[in-house]
This record gives structure tokens, C-alpha cells and sequence, in this order.
């Protein structure tokens, strides 16, 4: 009787005498899972200490210790730490393939800045930075002969075209597009979808500005990645979302860009008569052809180079597992019984935010009196 009232015990919970269940206490009483590891690389303390991050904005961020579960030390995290082709814990090609991606996300970043330059409504801007670039050549149909004095050239931005020829130049805005019907622009764009580019303009040139914000945090990605002693798994998980969305970003500004704005520029032969109005080709009425052929401008082929670049910065990622102490919970223990860094998790979240600061303040006295010292040693 005794061993089965043991065994119900064991299988509905024994009270503890105070309403709780011995085995949901022993549940909250077991052991948390190594944290040193971690917390050493938000601090700029793990070995060896030559070896680390130029930086603290480098180091790990202090917030991934809040709630370490759920972003870090978790199967979903662990099992796409392991994924890459290299060993985990082999420095000298994780520094050599996290290199070129900063190099490609850095090169990737420049691009996209320098597309941004397609916003500009300055005509000698336009000329150097377009998404499409065309040119017009206008034909007397009479004689057969070119009129190379009417030959015009057009670069299109995100806000205007810049439109030249031999008689001037001019930056016209795509919400000016509609008043210039009438005066020969309609044999150059669409007369029914001459506000198709206004109404697309804004859209483009706020996400083609966003676009270029998430190459930094994946540039400082990258350095983190570079080091194994600092690499961790939720770097390596999280690392490709900055990317991604850098991609997804320079995509949208293409398509957006090439469907909704610049098809509704002319290609090809266009007949006119001498009021400068569409004719058809076999019109009496015509008396000359404007052919109009379009190539894609620089500011277009910055978007699409970068977006080529940032998608060679995330297989970088995939290839570079992260190293064997983020998911071998031995190791990690391992690492806890030997360290002496001296820093430890506090209750607080708050409290270990706080020491993160005081570690940067820290650092910030310590570089200023080493400038102080400098300084002094230069005027003696």
C-alpha cells in the first residue's frame, strides 16, 4: 500500500506542504543554462582577449541577454547556427569570406547612395545619374534626311528628366508632364499616362531611401561574424534580415520604376505633322518621324549591382556556421567553471543594461585620458 501511494504520488505531484507541487518547484529550481559565453561577448570580454571586435558597437548586442531563450540559445536558432561548409571553429576562412561581405555590402551600400542621386531635380545631376537614358533623332520624311539640330536627348530620374538638344536644355517635373501636351512632349511620352510617373514618384523615392538603411547594421553584422570568439547564433540567423529587406527594397524601386513609370515613355518610330501632333505612318499629314531608343541609366544599374552584391553577402552568411560553443551546451558550461571575467548577469535587466553603458562611459574615460597623457607628453 505504501509503494503505491508512493507511486500515486509520483503521478499526480506530492504537496510540499504549502500548496506547491515538488516537481514544478524542482522544475523552477533547476539549473539555468550557461550564460557566461554570452554575456562575455556583450562586454568585449571573451578570449583571447587580442582577438576582438574594433569596437563596442561590434560586440554582441547587450539586449540578446533580456531574453536569451527566445533569441539565442533555442533549437530554431541553434539548428540554423550549424548550417554553412566551413568548420565552425576554423578562424582563417570565417575572416577571409566575412571580409568580402563587408567589402560587397559596403560596395553594395555606395551603389545604392550613389541611385539615390536619381532624385534630384538639377539638370547637370540628371545627366550623370538616371534610371533610363534616351535618345530622340528626328528624320524630315520629305527629303529622307536627318535633322540633327532637333536630336534630343532625355535622362530620366525619380522626379523629372533632364531634356536637351541644340536649341537648350531643360528639367522637367513629372508633375509638369501633362501641362507640356500640346507643345511635341507627347511624341516622346504617352499623352493618356503622362501623371503615371507622378503618382509612382513618391512611393519610389521614399523606399529607394530606406533601401540603404539596412546595409549598416549588416556591415557591423559582418565584423561581429568575423571574429568566432564573438560570433554567435542568432547573428548568424539574423543576419541575412537586413539584406533581404535591403534586396526586396532595390527590387520593388526596379519593378515599380520599370512598370509603372517608364512605360509610359514611346520606343520606336513616332510620325508627326508640321503642328507637331501624332500622326499615322501612312498619313498625308506627316512630315517627319521623332525614333525614340532607350538604354538603362546608371542610377538602374547601381540598384541592380547592389542587389546582385547583397545577395552574394548572404550566401557568405549561409556558407559561415557559427562556432561549436553556441549549441554545445558542455562546452558552454565548460567555459562558465573556467571564466574569470568577473562579469556576471544580474537579476535586472535594467541593471545589466546599465553596466553595458557604464562599460562604453568607461571606455570613452579611458581613450580620453590616454589623449590627455599624449597631449601632455607632446608639449613637454
Amino acid at each position: 500500500m505504501g509503494e503505491m501511494g508512493l507511486e500515486e504520488g509520483a503521478d499526480h505531484g506530492i504537496d510540499d506542504g504549502n500548496g506547491g507541487d515538488l516537481h514544478q518547484q524542482s522544475e523552477r529550481d533547476a539549473p539555468a543554462k550557461p550564460r557566461q559565453w554570452l554575456i562575455d561577448r556583450v562586454f568585449g570580454k571573451s578570449p583571447p582577449s587580442e582577438s576582438k571586435p574594433p569596437c563596442w558597437i561590434c560586440y554582441v548586442p547587450p539586449f540578446i541577454t533580456i531574453a536569451p531563450d527566445l533569441l539565442e540559445q533555442n533549437c530554431f536558432c541553434e539548428c540554423i547556427g550549424k548550417i554553412g561548409v566551413i568548420d565552425p571553429d576554423e578562424s582563417v576562412w570565417r575572416k577571409r569570406l566575412m571580409r568580402a561581405a563587408i567589402f560587397f555590402n559596403f560596395a553594395a551600400f555606395s551603389l545604392a547612395i550613389t541611385s539615390c542621386l536619381a532624385i534630384s531635380q538639377k539638370f547637370h545631376i540628371l545627366r550623370k545619374v538616371q534610371f533610363s537614358k534616351g535618345h530622340a533623332a528626328v528624320t524630315n520624311l520629305t527629303s529622307g534626311e536627318p535633322l540633327d539640330w532637333l536630336t534630343a536627348d532625355v535622362d530620366i530620374g525619380l522626379q523629372a528628366i533632364a531634356y536637351s538638344d541644340n536649341l537648350g536644355q531643360e528639367v522637367i517635373s513629372f508633375n509638369e508632364f501633362c501641362d507640356y501636351n500640346g507643345t511635341g512632349l507627347e511624341l516622346v511620352i504617352l499623352p493618356e499616362d503622362c501623371s503615371a510617373c507622378a503618382e509612382v514618384s513618391d512611393s519610389l523615392i521614399f523606399t529607394l531611401a530606406v533601401s540603404a538603411i539596412p546595409y549598416i547594421p549588416a556591415m557591423l553584422t559582418n565584423v561581429i561574424r568575423s571574429y568566432s570568439n564573438y560570433d554567435i547564433n542568432c547573428m548568424k540567423t539574423f543576419s541575412t534580415l537586413p539584406s533581404a529587406i535591403s534586396m526586396a527594397l532595390g527590387l520593388y524601386s526596379f519593378l515599380a520604376y520599370r512598370f509603372e513609370c517608364f512605360f509610359t515613355f514611346r520606343e520606336g518610330d513616332v510620325y508627326f505633322a508640321k503642328n507637331l501632333t501624332e500622326v499615322p505612318k501612312d498619313s498625308e499629314d506627316a512630315v517627319g518621324k521623332i525614333t525614340v531608343s532607350w538604354s538603362p541609366g546608371s542610377g538602374l544599374i547601381c540598384i541592380i549591382l547592389a542587389t546582385a552584391l547583397i545577395g552574394l553577402d548572404i550566401l557568405f552568411h549561409l556558407a559561415v556556421p557559427s562556432p561549436s560553443i553556441a549549441r554545445d551546451h558542455e562546452k558552454q558550461a565548460e567555459y562558465e567553471r573556467l571564466s574569470t571575467s568577473g562579469v556576471t548577469m544580474e537579476a535586472s535587466p535594467a541593471a545589466f543594461v546599465r553596466a553595458f553603458i557604464n562599460m562604453i562611459r568607461g571606455k570613452k574615460k579611458t581613450l580620453d585620458k590616454e589623449s590627455e597623457q599624449e597631449s601632455r607628453e607632446i608639449d613637454a
